[in-house]
């Protein structure tokens, strides 16, 4: 091909417009018309990453970074192919090479951020982004990316002051918005009516300033509810936990479960719930408009989604009105903020009266407990505590990273402070940085405690091998004011007790919500000072901590918070409910 800059620019100029299959057949005849062209190899690696051919992307583009040896984007491009393919530290060193070349390219930076991020690199994460915010100060991109970087790193107040940066440069971006509240949960500063009213925004976001359509239902007989459930988490995630049992013991008289799974990545979890609902779609492929689409095919009466703002969500569809009625639960705790989203399912401790202030949703609060906990079947068996053979006593938290914030830190400082010779061990994903853990051993040789007293661990191959870490503590310590869920259920079923704190907002009373449903909700203090007290108390009374060693796995299986099929009667009356109020036009 004597010249491809046409036919290149054609390629391009049929991506741009969306019809990818001739985009892609343009850029083929563009790259073997002129196999030394770095711009075609570059334009066609591109197209075929979008395809979901990572590997076919990875040739062309190797090709066209050897072309263009000193050009940044194919570099750049690589590493995004190469991040697609799970091969990170390849990835790593094309984005490198790519900032190299020009230290302000802002994409590189992106990349390179985001690569160390999956690798559990947090704090040069974050370096590599500040860097290339630093010298790109107009692209919010890169500061949504240090943001979320530092969040992961556990620097709570740094993130959000990014990402309140991030809002301001680009005031009409979603995914800034997105990743400002979810962080504002992390933050004991932030006030419910700011989050409150950032989610309201980030709703309208969403929604596209679209007034959703209602859909009246075209039968208001009594008949078996479709319901849908919409997730990526339909796998070996905190959701299915709670999930799973629920899809497992629904009444077919009453319902008809048909699951959405957003995500492409599946496993044994993921085979199971399918296995237990009536319909199970793969919706990893479809848009919002698609999902909307084959929701009302399915003629579901009433759609559920598990995430709320998290990434990946789908909150895109319920705002275009998918179902006659919609709802939101277990993933997310705070409103979506979607005006087309009808309920939010919560509690009377999560969401005390009052709450109504800080929801665009109805609550529906599901009481006693808005959630029903499934344990794996083979955790291993509770032995005794390392108190009750050492003589001293151990704390421990295995909360995520951003939950451990300043405020919590020193919180738990002032226990060991208290308890003489205590012990402290903290593990989460964040804790596989090196650098993360020298600054939380720091903060606490700063307040006093050795760093012989903190052990900080990173992840465990497995999830057995995740909870044989609990025989290490005796007693839990939960994070504020973003309190633990999932780690909580797991540490009272390996019989460790755990001490929370309750707040002003849904995120800070989950612990309020597990422990009443066992009967615990002593173990809940409503202040810092509380708190401390409570922890520093349960350490001392042994015999209480040997007794609640022995009978905690007991006693959460016989809580209303195990109980499946109670649950199901609960939230399948407040479908009904739900239906019935729509019937009504109410």
């Amino acid at each position: 091909m004597a010249d491809p800059t046409r036919a290149i620019q054609q390629a391009v100029e049929l991506h741009r417009a969306g019809r990818t299959a001739q985009a892609l057949a343009a850029a083929r005849r563009a790259a073997s018309g002129a196999p030394g062209n770095a711009n075609a190899h570059n334009v066609l690696g591109v197209i075929l990453l979008e395809t979901g051919d990572a590997a076919g992307a990875e040739r062309s583009l190797r090709r066209a970074a050897s072309l263009s040896a000193g050009a940044p984007g194919p570099h750049n491009n690589l590493g995004n192919a190469l991040v697609a393919l799970g091969r990170l530290d390849e990835a790593e060193a094309a984005y490198r090479r790519a900032l190299e070349i020009d230290a302000s390219y802002a994409p590189g930076a992106l990349g390179l951020s985001r690569a160390l991020t999956l690798r559990d690199r947090n704090e040069e994460a974050a370096e590599a982004a500040g860097a290339g915010a630093a010298l790109n100060p107009g692209d919010a991109r890169l500061r949504v990316n240090l943001g979320g970087a530092l969040l992961a790193a556990g620097r709570v107040g740094e993130a959000v002051a990014a990402l309140r940066e991030a809002v301001a440069l680009a005031p009409a971006d979603a995914e800034a918005l997105r990743q400002l509240v979810s962080a504002l949960h992390y933050d004991a500063h932030a006030s419910p009516e700011e989050v409150f009213e950032l989610h309201k925004r980030l709703g309208r976001l969403v929604s596209g300033g679209r007034t959703p359509p209602v859909i009246r239902p075209a039968d208001a007989g009594k008949r078996p509810l479709r319901v849908g459930y919409v997730s990526s988490d339909f796998r070996a995630h905190s959701v299915a936990f709670f999930i799973e049992p629920i899809v497992e013991h629904h009444d077919r008289a009453e319902v008809h479960v048909t699951c959405y799974m957003t995500a492409p990545r599946s496993d044994e979890t993921t085979e199971r719930i399918r296995s237990k609902a009536d319909g199970w779609v793969d919706a990893s492929r479809l848009s919002d408009e698609g999902l909307v689409r084959r929701v009302r095919a399915d003629g579901i009466d009433v759609l559920v989604e598990l995430g709320g703002h998290t990434l990946g969500n789908r909150l895109g569809a319920l705002a275009a009105r998918a179902a006659p009625v919609q709802a939101t639960w277990i993933g997310y705790p705070a409103t979506t903020g979607v005006p087309a989203i009808d309920a939010r399912i919560v509690d009377s401790a999560t969401d005390p009266e009052g709450a109504e202030r800080l929801a665009t949703e109805r609550l529906v609060r599901l009481d006693p407990c808005f959630l029903c906990y499934r344990a794996m079947d083979d955790a291993p068996e509770v032995g005794a505590g390392p108190a009750e053979s050492s003589g001293v006593v151990t704390f421990g938290s295995f909360n995520t990273l951003p939950k451990m914030g300043e405020w919590t830190l020193a919180a738990w400082a002032e226990v060991l402070g208290r308890v003489a010779g205590s012990r402290l061990v903290l593990k989460n994903m964040g804790l596989a940085d090196a650098r993360a853990r020298e600054r939380i051993a720091a903060f606490f040789e700063s307040r006093g405690v050795e760093r012989s007293r903190v052990e900080l661990l990173g992840p465990t191959p497995g999830q057995v091998e995740h909870l044989g870490v609990y025989g290490r503590v005796d007693v839990g310590l939960d994070t504020f004011p973003y309190a633990g869920t999932t780690t909580t259920c797991e540490a009272m079923w390996m019989g460790v007790p755990v001490v929370s704190l309750a707040g002003n907002a849904h995120a800070s009373r989950v612990g309020l919500s597990l422990l009443r449903s066992m009967g615990l909700e002593g173990l809940c203090a409503e202040t810092v000072e509380g708190y401390v007290e409570t922890a520093v108390s349960l350490a001392g009374d042994r015999a209480r901590l040997a007794s609640l060693r022995r009978s905690l796995r007991s006693r959460v299986a016989g809580s209303v918070l195990c109980d499946a099929a109670g649950a199901c009667r609960r939230v399948e009356s407040a479908y009904r409910g739900m239906w019935e109020r729509a019937c009504r036009g109410s």
